[in-house]
Protein backbone atom coordinates (compact mmCIF):
# COMPACT_ATOMS: atom_id res chain seq x y z
CA UNK A 1 0.00 0.00 0.00
CA UNK A 2 1.33 3.34 -0.46
CA UNK A 3 1.73 6.58 1.61
CA UNK A 4 -1.37 7.67 0.11
CA UNK A 5 -3.35 4.40 0.75
CA UNK A 6 -3.77 2.81 -2.46
CA UNK A 7 -2.72 -0.29 -3.52
CA UNK A 8 0.37 -0.84 -5.43
CA UNK A 9 0.26 -3.85 -7.90
CA UNK A 10 3.61 -5.82 -8.24
CA UNK A 11 3.95 -8.25 -11.26
CA UNK A 12 4.47 -11.84 -9.97
CA UNK A 13 6.06 -12.67 -13.24
CA UNK A 14 10.36 -11.27 -13.45
CA UNK A 15 9.39 -11.37 -17.80
CA UNK A 16 7.12 -9.20 -17.84
CA UNK A 17 9.02 -6.03 -18.06
CA UNK A 18 10.72 -7.88 -20.73
CA UNK A 19 7.56 -8.58 -22.71
CA UNK A 20 5.89 -5.50 -22.43
CA UNK A 21 9.25 -3.53 -23.75
CA UNK A 22 8.74 -6.25 -26.82
CA UNK A 23 4.84 -5.28 -26.91
CA UNK A 24 5.98 -1.49 -27.20
CA UNK A 25 8.79 -1.91 -29.94
CA UNK A 26 6.22 -4.24 -31.82
CA UNK A 27 4.12 -1.66 -31.96
CA UNK A 28 6.08 1.26 -32.85
CA UNK A 29 7.31 -0.30 -35.34
CA UNK A 30 4.03 -1.18 -36.81
CA UNK A 31 2.19 2.88 -36.10
CA UNK A 32 5.23 4.23 -38.47
CA UNK A 33 5.42 7.27 -35.87
CA UNK A 34 1.96 8.18 -35.50
CA UNK A 35 0.77 9.53 -32.30
CA UNK A 36 -1.52 7.68 -29.85
CA UNK A 37 -4.99 7.00 -30.80
CA UNK A 38 -7.45 9.48 -29.18
CA UNK A 39 -11.20 8.39 -28.70
CA UNK A 40 -12.99 5.51 -28.22
CA UNK A 41 -11.43 2.32 -29.33
CA UNK A 42 -11.90 -1.36 -30.24
CA UNK A 43 -9.48 -3.79 -29.19
CA UNK A 44 -8.95 -7.25 -30.76
CA UNK A 45 -6.13 -9.30 -29.41
CA UNK A 46 -5.18 -13.04 -30.11
CA UNK A 47 -2.82 -15.00 -27.66
CA UNK A 48 -1.31 -17.63 -29.62
CA UNK A 49 0.68 -20.35 -27.40
CA UNK A 50 3.14 -23.12 -28.83
CA UNK A 51 2.11 -26.30 -27.74
CA UNK A 52 3.71 -28.32 -25.02
CA UNK A 53 5.30 -31.68 -25.79
CA UNK A 54 2.21 -33.51 -24.27
CA UNK A 55 0.06 -32.35 -27.70
CA UNK A 56 2.53 -34.65 -29.60
CA UNK A 57 2.66 -38.29 -30.09
CA UNK A 58 5.72 -40.67 -28.93
CA UNK A 59 7.43 -43.48 -30.72
CA UNK A 60 7.65 -44.60 -34.11
CA UNK A 61 5.10 -41.15 -35.00
CA UNK A 62 7.14 -38.96 -32.45
CA UNK A 63 6.33 -35.27 -33.86
CA UNK A 64 2.68 -35.94 -35.10
CA UNK A 65 0.33 -34.43 -33.73
CA UNK A 66 -2.24 -36.04 -31.06
CA UNK A 67 -5.82 -36.62 -32.24
CA UNK A 68 -6.98 -34.83 -29.10
CA UNK A 69 -4.72 -32.18 -29.20
CA UNK A 70 -7.28 -28.68 -27.69
CA UNK A 71 -7.16 -25.90 -29.29
CA UNK A 72 -7.92 -23.54 -27.12
CA UNK A 73 -4.95 -22.62 -24.56
CA UNK A 74 -7.28 -23.18 -20.71
CA UNK A 75 -3.82 -22.96 -18.40
CA UNK A 76 -1.73 -20.09 -16.85
CA UNK A 77 -1.98 -17.67 -17.86
CA UNK A 78 -5.63 -16.34 -17.78
CA UNK A 79 -6.39 -14.25 -20.28
CA UNK A 80 -7.56 -11.14 -17.82
CA UNK A 81 -3.84 -11.11 -16.71
CA UNK A 82 -2.37 -11.04 -20.21
CA UNK A 83 -5.06 -8.48 -21.28
CA UNK A 84 -3.92 -6.64 -18.71
CA UNK A 85 -0.18 -6.33 -19.60
CA UNK A 86 -0.87 -5.78 -22.46
CA UNK A 87 -3.18 -2.50 -21.91
CA UNK A 88 -0.68 -1.47 -19.66
CA UNK A 89 2.28 -1.57 -22.02
CA UNK A 90 0.14 0.23 -24.64
CA UNK A 91 -1.33 2.76 -21.89
CA UNK A 92 0.37 6.39 -23.57
CA UNK A 93 2.10 4.31 -26.72
CA UNK A 94 -0.70 3.36 -29.05
CA UNK A 95 -3.64 5.03 -26.85
CA UNK A 96 -3.74 8.06 -24.03
CA UNK A 97 -5.12 5.62 -21.33
CA UNK A 98 -6.86 2.07 -21.67
CA UNK A 99 -9.85 3.88 -20.67
CA UNK A 100 -10.68 4.68 -24.27
CA UNK A 101 -10.96 1.01 -25.08
CA UNK A 102 -14.77 0.51 -25.05
CA UNK A 103 -15.47 -2.79 -27.12
CA UNK A 104 -12.76 -6.00 -26.74
CA UNK A 105 -12.28 -9.49 -27.70
CA UNK A 106 -9.61 -11.80 -26.76
CA UNK A 107 -8.81 -14.84 -27.21
CA UNK A 108 -5.98 -17.55 -26.13
CA UNK A 109 -5.07 -20.79 -28.44
CA UNK A 110 -2.22 -22.95 -29.26
CA UNK A 111 -0.83 -22.61 -32.78
CA UNK A 112 0.83 -25.37 -35.35
CA UNK A 113 1.83 -23.13 -38.15
CA UNK A 114 1.74 -19.74 -36.60
CA UNK A 115 4.47 -17.69 -34.45
CA UNK A 116 3.24 -17.81 -30.74
CA UNK A 117 2.45 -14.08 -29.82
CA UNK A 118 -0.11 -11.88 -29.44
CA UNK A 119 -1.50 -10.45 -32.47
CA UNK A 120 -3.31 -7.07 -31.18
CA UNK A 121 -6.01 -4.94 -33.77
CA UNK A 122 -6.76 -1.85 -32.68
CA UNK A 123 -9.94 0.73 -34.12
CA UNK A 124 -10.98 3.64 -33.89
CA UNK A 125 -14.76 3.68 -33.56
CA UNK A 126 -16.63 5.97 -35.40
CA UNK A 127 -20.75 7.05 -34.02
CA UNK A 128 -23.47 6.00 -36.44
CA UNK A 129 -26.73 6.76 -36.07
CA UNK A 130 -28.54 3.95 -38.61
CA UNK A 131 -31.86 2.50 -36.59
CA UNK A 132 -30.26 -0.79 -37.99
CA UNK A 133 -26.92 -0.69 -36.18
CA UNK A 134 -28.83 0.79 -33.28
CA UNK A 135 -31.26 -2.37 -32.96
CA UNK A 136 -28.03 -4.27 -33.27
CA UNK A 137 -26.05 -2.79 -29.96
CA UNK A 138 -28.63 -0.45 -28.10
CA UNK A 139 -31.94 0.06 -26.26
CA UNK A 140 -35.10 -0.39 -28.57
CA UNK A 141 -36.18 3.32 -28.58
CA UNK A 142 -33.22 4.87 -27.45
CA UNK A 143 -32.80 8.21 -29.78
CA UNK A 144 -28.60 8.32 -28.74
CA UNK A 145 -26.14 6.98 -31.77
CA UNK A 146 -23.76 4.01 -30.62
CA UNK A 147 -20.41 3.30 -31.87
CA UNK A 148 -21.14 0.54 -34.56
CA UNK A 149 -18.31 0.50 -36.93
CA UNK A 150 -14.47 0.05 -36.85
CA UNK A 151 -12.77 2.75 -39.47
CA UNK A 152 -9.21 2.51 -39.01
CA UNK A 153 -7.16 -0.65 -37.81
CA UNK A 154 -3.38 -0.80 -36.61
CA UNK A 155 -2.32 -4.36 -36.08
CA UNK A 156 1.26 -5.83 -35.15
CA UNK A 157 3.05 -8.89 -33.83
CA UNK A 158 4.57 -9.31 -30.40
CA UNK A 159 6.63 -12.00 -29.51
CA UNK A 160 6.24 -14.47 -27.22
Amino acid sequence: VSTRGKPIIVDANPQMRTWRGDVRDAYYAAANGRPALTGPLVLIVEFRFPRPKSHFRTGRRAGELRQDRPHWHTTRPDSTKLLRALEDALNAVAWQDDRQIVELSVSKYYVDDAPPGAQVSIGIVTVVGSRTEWDRYGTEGSEEPVPTTVETTRKFQAAP
